[in-house]
């Protein structure tokens, strides 16, 4: 692992209030309470219940170069902050697994989604999940504890895919509704300081709506 700095947190006052980290200045939203953060969040999934970030592109993309490499078989898998579902369909579409999403809200379109907060721990989930895929991270804002409890989550073999992208950096900012604002460096920071051990980092050029010609990162990790 090569990004092994220390985080240095200030908090500065006002409004939108934010934790700012003093070496490497990623930005985090503050809420005054978790039930505030659940209500921005089911805000935002009301206002782009209709976006669709992922693209089939994407998830060939990993079955491809990296899935269909490492599992003989995928069992279960979940998309964290999975709107109305399309990621999961894809990634079942192409591993042949069953996968779940999970979403603080849910509605009739949405195809097998649960309503969850992904910053929660199922016992169910514990040491039996084989792929956890999100394009969300930006919206948590505890994103070591995020994160530790997914890792809890892995099968042996299983590995997290953290999708980022430029519009998940500082440069876009913290907002009430993506509390988490941090470069590619900051996202590997965090998986280490929760524990995960990194595998690979792959890139791809996507396509169609709201990201048609963004270069998508991808940081593969396990526990």
């Amino acid at each position: 692992m090569t990004h092994t700095s220390q985080l240095y947190k200030s908090k500065i006052l006002g409004s939108p209030q934010l934790i700012i980290d003093s070496k490497s200045n990623f930005k985090i939203f503050t809420y005054n309470n978790h039930e505030e953060y659940v209500n921005k969040q089911i805000e935002k999934w009301k206002i782009n219940i209709d976006g669709k970030w992922v693209s089939e592109i994407d998830i060939k993309f990993l079955y491809e170069n990296f899935i269909s490499k490492r599992f003989d078989k995928v069992n279960f898998g979940i998309c964290h902050g999975a709107k109305t579902g399309h990621e999961n369909k894809l990634f079942s579409k192409y591993t042949g697994g069953d996968f779940i999403g999970t979403d603080l809200s849910t509605s009739d379109v949405s195809e097998n989604v649960i309503k969850w907060d992904f910053h929660d721990l199922k016992d169910e989930w514990i040491n039996s999940v084989d792929i956890i895929y999100t394009n969300a991270l930006d919206h948590t804002y505890k994103p070591v504890e995020c994160l530790s409890n997914w890792i809890k989550c892995l099968s042996p073999n299983g590995v997290c895919i953290i999708e980022w992208t430029h519009r998940h950096g500082v440069a876009y900012g913290a907002t009430w509704s993506d509390p988490l604002a941090a470069n590619k460096e900051h996202y590997w920071e965090f998986i280490e300081k929760a524990g995960g051990k990194q595998i690979e980092e792959l890139n791809c050029i996507s396509s169609g709506y709201l990201c048609d010609g963004i270069k998508k990162y991808f940081l593969i990790f396990g526990k």
